[in-house]
């Protein structure tokens, strides 16, 4: 038959071609993800507050002004190591937001080519392209590592980790290299310290107890130096950490002061106790759970196939591939029970922050798929394979359900995503002067009429279908396109594709592809502007630069600190600078108490703004009666001397800055 004739030799020139086919697929891919990420570090709004207190306590910390953990200094709240990476490109660029920004797309990209190449040691060539593609197609993930955040820092480091860890010889000056960076991500955030003696037991496992020797001083390196430099201040980290009364030692390091999350007698358990009530706390909690799992899918999915294909019993034909797998397996599972521990037992946030907790450890899920799949067919009864379709199917019901809380808009989202259906159009109104209709809809509506399309909408939306469609279209994609496919190829290869396999395959590289769109990827998306965010804080920077004097005494009432970048020497009281969440609004305490752990109060706040030559206010913030701004410019202690535009564009919140300067009396 011609066609299968023209199959088989297509498929020779694959084999014959695919070095330099599958080297030009992952520089593509490489080429695609710069591209993206670049134009999200231009165009994302700086909303989350954490992205400046990075860029500023970093620039504060590198630069040589203050150093962490001061007395009356900035809040650590983080590791000094996460500070110094946001700080050293503004040292070297100067200070401002692009030089963050660029550097976090550097740092993506060198991210990128870490885990490529460690996927290349694992499985070959084209699965090193295969997982480029897998983080280049994933906008959330993308997005994430286009802005200043603690979790680029770390998967950067991890990147390399694993590259190094799996050296093909097992180089002793690679397995402590890999070491080293373990210990360095520990000392970027400290959630991720406990993979150091993960990696330090694999290197003894898999080489000598000599090598590991090495490796255990290379990973406690970084630990110990950042340790002794700032000793015994760093004990404020721990003390939070570490329950009271366990090491009654760091006490006196243990701020009586610290955000409540979430109240005192909330618990999981019984779960029967909340089931039932959706306006109970932990019904949040599985919301934020649902999303991480929905926005890092491939991840959590890629352990749980790899976990079930792989055989346990047998002998392996690469015992120290079995090794690494194991590794990554234990590795995986450790840090998903300290950030699952983290978020939903609300130690550092009210559960919302644990789809971004992913990306701290999301690369050992990716690897677990090229570092495992040849050894697939080992072992692998066919339940197996069904239970982890069974898996992804049930996930895939449970994503439509949680979200937005409601799973017809899940259907509605996907529809207008997916195939990027104008809305107006589908509910017969007149499209927007400034919007186009997309080719293929005009096409729909020449040959068939838009009648029809929004007859379909109709349908889709209605109570029956809708639940109809709830379970119908994750069986499908689960296991009815996957079928239609596996009978196409079948034509051409009779025999060699098994059909649950090929489902499991076809899976996999559907949920990568629709990896950019919402359904997925929404958890971890940023609203994108269409003027670049990083000229608007430039021009805002520039006006702040000329407006208030070098070595001002500046009151700070924005919760951004980024456009403090722009100042020149300006002298600011650091507890401010993690804005109103360090503030004690009711503190018997002395203020100089408060400063030792970085925090403030409002008789402070007063005292600092008695001594301020300038205060900068975010427009949201004026009316509040915590500082009285309105009184103050009105009794002429203050006068406003300029309003500055928004710095935060294309979002509902006005951040416009007022610049008030102080009046002294006559």
């Amino acid at each position: 038959m011609l066609e299968r004739r023209l199959f088989l030799k297509f498929r020779s020139w694959l084999k014959q071609n695919q070095t330099w086919l599958s080297l030009a697929a992952a520089l593509f891919g490489v080429v695609f993800y710069s591209l993206r990420s670049l134009h999200f570090a231009q165009h994302i709004p700086s909303t989350v507050w954490d992205e400046g207190m990075y860029m500023y306590k970093g620039w504060l910390f590198t630069s040589g002004q203050y150093t962490p953990f001061e007395d009356g200094g900035v809040w650590t709240n983080q590791l000094p190591v996460a500070y110094f990476l946001a700080g050293l490109p503004q040292v070297i660029f100067g200070p401002g937001m692009a030089a963050g920004r660029y550097a976090a797309v550097v740092m993506g990209v060198l991210s990128l080519l870490g885990l490529g190449m460690a996927a290349n040691r694992l499985g070959g060539r084209w699965w090193g392209a295969a997982v480029v593609w897998v983080v280049a197609l994933n906008t959330g993930w993308v997005m994430a590592f286009s802005q200043v955040f603690s979790q680029g820092m770390v998967s950067f480091l991890l990147a390399w980790m694993l590259f190094f860890l799996t050296s093909p010889s097992a180089d002793r000056r690679e397995l402590t290299t890999a070491a080293f960076l373990a210990g360095l991500a520990g000392m970027t955030r400290i959630n991720i310290l406990p993979l150091v003696p993960l990696v330090v037991f694999y290197i003894w496992w898999r080489s000598s107890r000599r090598t590991a020797l090495w490796a255990l001083a290379a990973g406690l390196l970084p630990v110990i130096f950042i340790h002794a430099l700032y000793w015994p201040e760093i004990l404020k980290i721990w003390a939070y950490w570490i329950p009271e009364g366990l090491f009654p030692g760091i006490a006196a390091y243990r701020s009586p002061w610290r955000e409540v999350f979430v109240p005192a007698d909330f618990s999981w358990w019984p779960i029967a106790m909340w089931w039932g009530d959706p306006s109970h706390l932990a019904h949040i909690g599985l919301g934020a759970l649902v999303d991480a799992l929905r926005a890092n899918f491939i991840s959590w999915f890629g352990v749980v196939g790899a976990l079930a294909l792989v055989p346990w019993r047998r002998s392996w034909p690469d015992p120290e591939r079995r090794k690494f797998v194991f590794f990554l397996f234990i590795a995986y599972f450790a840090m998903l029970t300290v950030h699952l521990w983290a978020a939903l037992g609300g130690k550092t946030c009210q559960f919302v922050c644990l789809p971004g907790y992913f990306l701290f450890f999301n690369w050992l899920g990716v690897l677990a798929l090229p570092a495992s799949a040849a050894v697939w067919r080992l072992a692998r009864p066919r339940w197996r394979t069904l239970v982890v379709l069974l898996v992804g199917f049930l996930a895939l019901v449970s994503f439509e359900y949680g979200y937005q809380d409601n799973f017809r808009e899940a259907r509605s989202a996907l529809v207008f995503d997916l195939f990027e259906i104008p809305e107006a159009l589908l509910k017969g109104e007149t499209l927007p002067a400034d919007e186009r209709i997309p080719a293929f809809w005009e096409f729909v509506d020449e040959e068939l009429g838009l009648d029809i399309v929004r007859m379909m909408r109709l349908l889709w939306l209605n109570d029956f279908l809708t639940r109809v469609f709830w379970w119908l279209i994750p069986l499908l994609s689960v296991f009815g396109l996957p079928w239609l496919l596996w009978r196409l190829l079948e034509r051409y290869q009779p025999g060699r594709l098994e059909y649950l396999s090929f489902s499991l395959l076809t899976l996999l590289v559907m949920t990568v592809l629709l990896g950019q769109k919402q359904f997925f990827s929404q958890p971890l998306r940023s609203q994108v502007c269409s003027s670049s965010v990083l000229d608007r804080h430039e021009k805002i920077g520039g006006q702040l630069h000329a407006l208030i004097p070098a070595g001002s005494q500046v009151f700070w009432d924005v919760k951004s600190d980024i456009p403090l970048l722009y100042l020149e020497d300006a002298q600011t009281w650091l507890p401010q600078q993690n804005f109103r969440y360090t503030l004690v609004r009711q503190s018997e305490e002395q203020s100089d108490m408060l400063a030792h752990f970085g925090w403030w109060d409002v008789p402070t706040g007063e005292a600092w703004i008695a001594q301020a030559d300038y205060a900068v206010v975010e427009v949201r913030f004026y009316e509040d009666e915590l500082w009285g701004w309105p009184a103050r410019v009105a009794s002429g202690t203050f006068a406003e001397i300029a309003r500055l535009p928004s710095h935060e564009l294309c979002t509902d919140r006005d951040a416009s800055l007022l610049v008030l300067k102080f009046i002294p009396e006559p």
